[in-house]
């Protein structure tokens, strides 16, 4: 069990600022019954670690504290809270276990918030990593490391997986791990605060380090909305390996939109254990004159699943997505940076191609862009793949609602585009197997006739639209 001792870390000497002293002040009124443990450099030997004693030396007193937290919980247990740190409510719920943290906004560790029992031994690998390090590097640059970093690498080597927030409290052997609203509720670019009645305290940081061209960057694709859009039907098989390399890039606003076609396995059941707020589900009901159809019936009810989910899509961008591939951990951010530097309204990313076992058969499946510049050869010859492409809402607003019996959503979306890239780097797993659904899949079997008809009526739906919108 921990003890209901609070540490703090205050190395400066300085007269608490106004944030601070309210945050300071909130720990003693709403933890009255708790040990209050300030160290300064008084009660802590800062040359006793050299680490300690150069960041305190460069006046870095946050990553002078990094060190004292692990060490302050690894010897006496307890709870550590940065001062930056306003208590709302007594943390005697959080005190029944060895461990416990929580996630920041940004979907890692919030070590602003640590509670662990004496002698904890992830504490204590933590304590190790700082063991003879210098602040400095060899060029003589402070080294910036961020400490809820180091507890992700420490906690992934423990336990031997990926620690990330899924909005549910995560019971680990040794240590209890909560959502971002329990103890960092503020979001990390906007600066906005959403308190739910679980929040217990609210770290109210100023985040004023890191990479400035870098925070640029990440502030925009903090302060955009996505919203990805799947269409599922019996994909059991491989929905919950799609699902898992998607969320992982999602921020706390995004949206997945899942529009499901009437599974009778277990699809519906994997989404639900997800229990996850940002997957939004919703029953299609199959247009039944599509059964009377002979050729390509299934891209019909496909293409039909698609738009119900883009018609529910709030995002500023939109990515397509099926159920059955795998995204790489940085499509997101890549393709957005894309969408926002080029100011295009549709990009594609290259893709690798992998078997049902997920063994890879073309690391990289196209030499060159695909896309023609001309949108009549687009028409002739379409190699849009929608579950490699994202695109703007001004787009999505264009292609909706679907002309009647569209047979591709991906090659509509692409030739309404106005101005399309290509992303000539592999983001996305592309699965191949029998009976996926994808223009890519497989060599067309339909006729020469059939073909050319296709294309024919495409144009007329596509140039219709392209006056409608003038």
């Amino acid at each position: 069990m921990i003890p209901k001792i609070i540490h703090l870390c205050w190395l400066s000497g300085d007269e608490y600022p106004p944030l601070i002293k309210k945050c300071v002040e909130s720990i003693y009124s709403k933890l009255p019954d708790y040990e209050i443990k300030i160290w300064t450099k008084e009660n802590f030997d800062i040359d006793s670690v050299l680490w300690v004693k150069q960041a305190f030396e460069a006046k870095k007193y946050a990553f002078a504290a990094d060190y004292i937290r692990f060490w302050s919980l690894y010897n006496y247990g307890g709870i550590y809270l940065d001062s930056d740190v306003e208590v709302l409510k007594s943390f005697d719920d959080f005190l029944d276990c060895n461990s416990f943290t929580g996630f920041e906004y940004l979907n890692i560790p919030e070590a602003a918030v640590v509670g662990a029992e004496k002698g904890t031994e992830w504490v204590k690998s933590c304590l190790e990593w700082y063991s003879g390090k210098s602040f400095f590097a060899s060029d003589g640059e402070m080294k910036r490391d961020v400490v809820p970093r180091l507890v992700k690498l420490v906690l992934e080597k423990k336990y031997g997986r990926k620690i990330e927030d899924n909005g549910k409290i995560q019971h680990l052997d040794g240590i209890e791990l909560y959502p971002y609203f329990y103890f960092s509720p503020k979001n990390y670019f906007t600066g906005k605060i959403r308190i739910k009645p679980e929040t217990v305290c609210v770290h109210r940081f100023a985040s004023a380090w890191g990479p400035n061209e870098k925070r640029k960057w990440t502030l925009v694709v903090h302060n955009i909305v996505i919203s990805v859009c799947m269409a599922t039907y019996n994909g059991e098989r491989f929905i919950k390996e799609q699902i898992d390399s998607i969320l992982p890039q999602l921020s706390q606003d995004d949206e997945l939109i899942i529009s499901d076609d009437g599974s009778t396995d277990r699809t519906l059941e994997i989404i639900a254990s997800y229990n996850d707020e940002r997957i939004k589900l919703f029953h299609h009901q199959k247009n039944p004159e599509y059964a009377k159809i002979k050729h390509s019936r299934n891209f019909y009810y496909a293409t039909s699943n698609f738009e119900n989910a883009l018609k529910q899509a709030k995002g500023d961008y939109i990515f397509l997505s099926d159920q059955d591939d795998i995204w790489k951990s940085d499509k997101k951010e890549k393709m957005l940076k894309v969408l926002s530097d080029s100011k295009a309204d549709c990009v594609m990313c290259n893709f690798s191609v992998i078997d049902e076992n997920g063994n890879i058969i073309a690391e990289k499946f196209y030499d060159a862009s695909p896309i023609s510049n001309v949108r009549f050869f687009n028409i002739l010859k379409s190699k849009f793949l929608g579950c490699c492409m994202a695109f703007s809402k001004k787009l999505l607003q264009k292609a909706l609602p679907f002309p009647d019996k569209l047979i591709a959503h991906d090659y509509w979306i692409g030739c309404l585009s106005e101005r399309f890239i290509f992303l000539n780097e592999p983001l996305h797993l592309y699965r191949r197997y029998a009976s996926n659904v994808s223009t890519s899949s497989e060599k067309s079997k339909n006729s020469l006739f059939t073909k050319v008809l296709f294309r024919f009526e495409f144009a007329k739906q596509l140039y219709k639209r392209l006056n409608e919108i003038k």
